[in-house]
């Protein structure tokens, strides 16, 4: 059995009334939801701004929030007019739902996210007209729903979920606050910007979105033409495409990019597949594996811990810098490219095989190199068309 209590209240700011212009309305309203136990929560949303919140145990709280010049509307039931409720069929399951676009849902937007530029209340609104063209209602709530329309009016809803439950966001062409810190969550996003505090295991699909996210245990991330940044980041695993990608670090990451700029501040371990773009790792402590095209690499520092870096890669600038290791071994092959290093080079063909000679030439095909004491950090680099500093 559901419960619901319900509030309204409406604020009136004159904003003048010459030349007819109406008076500008902040309108609340309040519906709170109890059940016998939520373990999770859908937030399902489209051109409504989302806040989320901690709220009391089993009950679910919604807040919408919005400023328009609207006249003669008491007698309007707000939430139910634009679309705003709640489906609880499902055990344990409470889906938000604030669509601005008619009939959307989990599925239907991993489906058709290219489909969001409808506006689905006026198309339903505008369907019930057509079949009840003399309904005084049908016919007030299409006056109110073009009005508002033309106002391009910004609707916030913020809801409220007990404490610990598990959620998850769909959302389009909004944006998304969330305040609690969350276990595990989905989070699904086109033309969003999200907001997330600290959590455990993040799993994000983003289109041309902003995100922000605190310190996370494990994220899975599908990025493509956004801006994401955050904290640390212990696992990580992303594939993106034509992004800027900025956090703090972790103990490993797993990229899969093409034409992205990444910057991550200290990273222990990675496995990158990299074509076009830039890859910059400001404190490297473990090791690195990379197969790239076209990708720049740019490690700033590199600690006495560090393992292994392996690169193969093809037209690309390529900074390694090997001053503060102890010892290390480094075997090089690159066709038509330049390698600055600080030590002496002893000469292979293209191949790797030994020649038996000695070079400091910047352009020779490869050349392998040892150098300090045990610990050996072991560098393997194959780079045709490069520029390569091991300064």
């Amino acid at each position: 059995m559901v419960l619901r209590i319900v509030s309204v209240l409406i604020l009136s700011i004159t904003t003048g009334v010459l030349f007819g212009q109406k008076k500008t309305h902040t309108i609340r309203v309040n519906k709170v939801f109890s059940f016998g136990s939520v373990e999770t929560v859908d937030i399902i949303s489209s051109k409504r701004n989302i806040i989320v919140k901690n709220g009391a145990k089993n009950k679910v709280g919604l807040q919408l929030v919005f400023d328009a010049r609207i006249e003669n509307a008491d007698d309007i039931d707000w939430m139910d007019l634009l679309m705003i409720g709640i489906d609880s069929s499902k055990k344990g399951v409470v889906e938000v739902y604030a669509p601005g676009v008619a009939g959307l849902s989990k599925e239907w937007l991993k489906g058709h996210r290219d489909n969001f530029a409808i506006d689905g209340e006026v198309v339903r609104r505008a369907r019930e007209a057509q079949r009840n063209p003399d309904d005084p209602v049908v016919k007030r709530r299409g006056e109110i729903l073009n009005e508002l329309s033309k106002q391009r009016v910004d609707f916030t809803i913020i809801v409220s979920i007990p404490e610990h439950t598990t959620f998850n966001v769909y959302n389009a062409y909004s944006d998304v606050v969330v305040n609690p810190e969350f276990g595990k969550m989905t989070a699904v996003l086109k033309g969003s910007t999200l907001s997330l505090p600290d959590g455990n295991h993040l799993k994000l699909e983003a289109e041309n979105s902003t995100v922000s996210v605190g310190n996370c245990k494990i994220a899975q991330i599908d990025f493509k033409n956004g801006t994401l940044s955050g904290g640390s980041i212990d696992r990580l695993y992303i594939k993106s495409v034509t992004s800027t990608i900025d956090y703090a670090g972790g103990s490993y990451a797993q990229v899969d990019s093409e034409g992205d700029k990444i910057n991550i501040d200290s990273l222990q371990e990675a496995d990158v597949i990299k074509k076009f773009g830039h890859l910059q790792i400001d404190r490297l402590t473990g090791g690195i594996q990379m197969k790239g095209e076209n990708a720049d690499l740019r490690i700033l520092q590199t600690t006495d811990s560090l393992k292994n870096i392996e690169v193969i890669n093809t037209f690309a600038n390529v900074q390694i810098p090997l001053r503060s290791l102890k010892g290390y071994t480094v075997r090089f092959t690159g066709e038509h490219s330049t390698c600055f290093a600080p030590f002496e080079k002893n000469e292979t063909d293209e191949k790797g095989n030994p020649t038996g000679g000695n070079t400091s030439s910047l352009t020779a095909p490869g050349f392998t190199a040892k150098s300090g004491t045990a610990p050996f950090a072991k560098i393997t680099i194959d780079c045709d068309n490069c520029n390569v500093n091991l300064r």
